[in-house]
């Protein structure tokens, strides 16, 4: 019996199967790490398979540092392992940075396994466009299980309801904060499957001239005299989001 069209068909009578006419959803199906939100252009990613060069390791603290381990993973096999001081307020801190190709609504992507000893946890996406710093920034309190973000004037402000995170090193989280560049303002935060609107709301502008590029800065804070871990898998930066 014939299966439909060949294979250069779109269209037409199958059996047994159901036709992806959705390129998105076919990249997913071939393991595509970008599956939790797939609006904007990927103009690049970190599935950490081929190790952990492309970032900049600055934590504070004795025993601070950022490794590539097959310990724990989102897909594939590996991740990177950031790893606190063992003092109370010590951090791991990773940095990437690259050009960007044009201005536009652009968002940064982090998928995370929290475990013990985690104090705050911070997101920022820094955009340099030769005249002016764009600072978005979140962090994640474990006080409170609550996000905060930072205005263009005055200090953080809390995103109600409160995004409590599951302790393990098995389970990852999702952040993707989204920011429009060209109006300077916030657009959106999804922490899992929840979802902050924050359109109309100013990121901070500050004057700084310089070569223009992006950077994706990752901290993580210990509470304890004790290293804080997480373990950190496919991040992914957008551009054109909607």
């Amino acid at each position: 019996m014939a299966h439909g069209y060949p294979d250069y068909g779109t269209q037409g009578p199958i059996s047994t199967v159901h036709s992806v006419q959705d390129m998105g959803e076919l990249a997913a199906r071939l393991k595509s790490i970008d599956t939790f939100d797939r609006r904007g252009n990927v103009i690049w990613l970190d599935d950490f398979e081929s190790g952990i060069q492309k970032w900049r390791e600055l934590g504070a603290g004795f025993g601070a540092d950022f490794v590539w381990t097959t310990a724990r993973s989102r897909n594939g096999s590996y991740s990177g392992k950031l790893i606190t001081g063992v003092a109370i307020g010590n951090s791991g801190h990773i940095e990437h940075y690259q050009p960007y190709p044009v201005l536009s609504k652009m968002g940064l992507e982090v998928s995370f396994a929290k475990g013990d000893n985690w104090d705050d946890f911070y997101i920022r996406f820094f955009l340099y466009d030769g005249a002016f710093l764009h600072e978005v920034q979140f962090h994640w309190e474990s006080a409170d299980n609550c996000l905060y973000y930072l205005p263009q004037a005055g200090a953080e402000i809390q995103l109600l309801p409160a995004v409590p995170l599951y302790v393990s090193d098995y389970m990852f989280n999702t952040f993707k904060v989204v920011a429009d560049f060209v109006n300077n303002e916030y657009v959106r935060f999804i922490a899992n499957e929840r979802t902050f609107d924050l359109a109309g709301i100013p990121h901070r502008l500050t004057g700084m001239i310089t070569i223009p590029f992006i950077a994706c800065v990752i901290t993580l804070y210990t509470n304890a005299n004790a290293s804080a871990i997480a373990y950190i898998d496919d991040v992914i930066i957008t551009q054109n989001e909607t």
